[in-house]
């Protein structure tokens, strides 16, 4: 540009890219650790059943509206093809509980925690089988009479129900370690990139190899950590870009050549960086959040855009008085 600020050369344009984009299986390398979600159960009150398969976050608002203690008593199902070679129980508030696996009960030895230091881990490799299996819960469920009569005031002002604190809560738990999740049911896509899956859950064998597209339909439904992927792609072209279009995670890191990099937001990574060409061995290593593995998993819309207490539960309560409008029985 000279100084009237007419052009006096045209602008150059830049390269074209050569995309290359992930086709090919990949290896799963490092520490595989998988994740499952338990948020169904049968429930007893005092020995009286309530729900078969029923949600979980039910149980402790259905307890509540009686203002009394109850004998709780829960039976969560699950269905094992491949028995792994590690398997915690993940669960809040251990200590509270009377824990069985297949009618033995086990001891309740910590062995650290996942997530959060609220979420503590228990081996119980050695008390599964295959084909049925059931890990039950025991408690007294009370909360105090403070609390009982904070709920009802929940109910009038807004300004009881933010500050409203419960002695005891249950909660979805969950299976960690070296597994697979069959899912032979069926997946139906849904708007905002979501799939929804309608069927079984079965403990198999952990996958060895993973394609990138539709990782959730390949044994790793409730995903939540870190995978480490080995595989190969040919570098060809003047400008090579790599394109990560299929991926939906928050964190990639790249290593090629002994160089790593590192993508947030980005979808596009230009190769020329790693300087290498033809076929080279590449490195992956995806971190994603807790969305998979905590939900919400049971809404019509499948992705919801803002998350909150309200967006979780089946039943009126005092989060949410006609959840019923948004809810769906199977998963997103």
């Amino acid at each position: 540009i000279i100084e009237d600020g007419t052009v006096s050369a045209s602008v150059s344009e830049l390269p074209s890219e050569d995309i290359i984009m992930l086709n090919d299986d990949m290896k799963i390398g490092g520490e595989f650790v998988n994740c499952m979600t338990l948020d169904r159960c049968d429930y007893y009150f005092d020995g009286e059943l309530q729900e078969e398969n029923g949600f979980v976050l039910n149980i402790a608002e259905r307890a509540n509206r009686l203002e009394r203690a109850v004998k709780l008593h829960q039976d969560y199902h699950v269905k094992v093809d491949v028995v792994p070679s590690s398997l915690y129980l993940v669960c809040e508030t251990p200590e509270k509980f009377t824990i069985c696996v297949n009618g033995t009960e086990i001891a309740k030895k910590i062995d650290g925690w996942v997530i959060d230091k609220s979420f503590h881990k228990i081996d119980i490799s050695s008390y599964i089988q295959a084909g049925e299996n059931t890990i039950s819960f025991d408690c007294e469920f009370v909360q105090s009479d403070e609390f009982y009569a904070n709920l009802r005031k929940a109910y009038v002002f807004e300004s009881e129900k933010n500050k409203l604190s419960y002695d005891m809560e249950i909660e979805p738990i969950y299976l960690m370690g070296n597994f697979g999740v069959k899912t032979e049911g069926e997946w139906i896509q849904l708007g905002r990139n979501s799939m929804r899956y309608i069927g079984d859950f079965v403990i198999d064998k952990a996958p060895e190899t993973i394609h990138v597209k539709n990782m959730q339909q390949q044994g790793i439904p409730f995903f939540c950590g870190t995978l480490e992927l080995h595989g190969e792609l040919d570098i060809q072209g003047e400008n090579p870009v790599l394109l990560l279009e299929t991926l939906a995670w928050n964190v990639v890191k790249v290593e090629i050549n002994g160089i790593e990099k590192t993508l947030l937001a980005e979808k596009k990574l230009n190769l020329s960086e790693f300087g290498v060409s033809g076929k080279t061995e590449v490195k992956f290593t995806l971190t994603n959040n807790l969305r998979n593995l905590m939900g919400p998993h049971h809404l019509k819309i499948g992705e919801a855009i803002g998350v909150g207490p309200h967006r979780f539960f089946k039943e009126s309560c005092i989060w949410n008085k006609s959840p019923e409008a948004s809810w769906y029985d199977d998963y997103c």
